[in-house]
């Protein structure tokens, strides 16, 4: 695949990107930007998003670009994106424990698939959906475990971009299947992690 050479220099005519199903070009000051703003139009237009998106993204965006700005590299280079990481309060995690078990005593009903999916292009745009942190692989294969068994083969159209909150450090995955009830009386917000305005758990 091809790869900027130096992700942090603007490349002449800056960073650009074609996404050709709809015939727009986005731009952005930074490639992380740039990324963030092909995600939203792709979640805004239904459009597919791989697990390799932002690699591929790199490697078409490349293909327009004059010599000496970009090389061929093997394998894929993941892009950090803007980060919003902070740290888990115990009451965080008690709060995430109850509502995991209320959600289990209702036989774990979910919402529909429109409101998930509505929920998860908003999480998938938001800077706090972040992977976890210190996660392992073998604590990667766990949580991955966890969802399955959560959510079985329930999928949202941002399912393989959606991490955890960092407001109230939710899995994503599973949380946009969670009914609001549930939520709300399990999960009262505080000065820490009260959702900011565009969060569907601002109703």
């Amino acid at each position: 695949m091809l790869s900027l050479i130096d992700p942090s220099t603007v490349p002449p005519g800056g960073f650009r990107y074609l996404q050709k199903e709809t015939k727009t070009t986005l731009s952005g000051p930074s490639f992380p930007e740039l990324l963030m703003k092909v995600r939203d139009h792709r979640l805004a237009n239904n459009l597919p998003i791989s697990l390799e998106w932002k690699q591929q993204v790199e490697h078409d965006m490349c293909e327009e670009m004059p010599p000496n700005v970009c090389r061929h590299v093997f394998g894929v280079r993941d892009v950090a994106l803007p980060s919003a990481n902070r740290a888990l309060s115990l009451a965080e995690v008690l709060s995430g424990v109850k509502t995991i078990g209320a959600w289990m005593f209702h036989g774990f009903s979910k919402v529909s698939q429109e409101e998930a999916d509505s929920r998860a292009k908003i999480c998938a745009s938001c800077p706090y959906n972040q992977p976890d942190e210190g996660c392992t692989a073998c604590s990667k294969h766990a949580i991955g475990e966890a969802i399955q068994a959560v959510i079985g083969t329930s999928r949202t159209i941002a399912h393989d971009i959606l991490n955890s909150c960092a407001i109230c450090g939710c899995t994503l995955r599973v949380a946009v299947w969670v009914p609001m009830d549930l939520i709300l009386k399990h999960s009262p917000p505080t000065a820490e992690n009260t959702p900011p305005e565009w969060c569907w758990k601002k109703g």
